[in-house]
């Protein structure tokens, strides 16, 4: 979350929380629809319902878009590349040791 925020520009900023609490709500909804738990799906109705709320008021109070630029761009991207890096080094691991030491017998 705390990328997004950084990779957002601050006329985008304002929307990363209340979709975020959305985004939330739909995992926990999933998570109580699969394990058969009726209030916990409440809760991720509601936190659903808060977002979109939240999204709504920001909507309604939210200035013209500017091309302000986020952290992140064509001339600052170090981060971005060091983490895309970071999992490609990670799904190498799981290519070949995983069928090196559990595969085979």
């Amino acid at each position: 979350m705390l990328r997004l925020v950084r990779a957002a520009n601050p006329s985008e900023r304002t929307w990363v929380l209340p979709s975020g609490l959305s985004a939330l709500g739909m995992l926990v909804g999933v998570i109580a629809m699969i394990a058969h738990i009726p209030l916990v799906l409440v809760i991720g109705g509601l936190m659903i319902a808060a977002g979109i709320a939240w999204a709504v008021l920001r909507l309604k109070t939210a200035k013209a878009v500017t091309n302000d630029a986020g952290e992140f761009g064509p001339t600052y991207f170090t981060p971005v590349d060091l983490v895309g890096l970071y999992w490609h080094i990670v799904d190498l691991i799981w290519i070949f040791l995983f069928p090196l030491l559990y595969l085979i017998h």
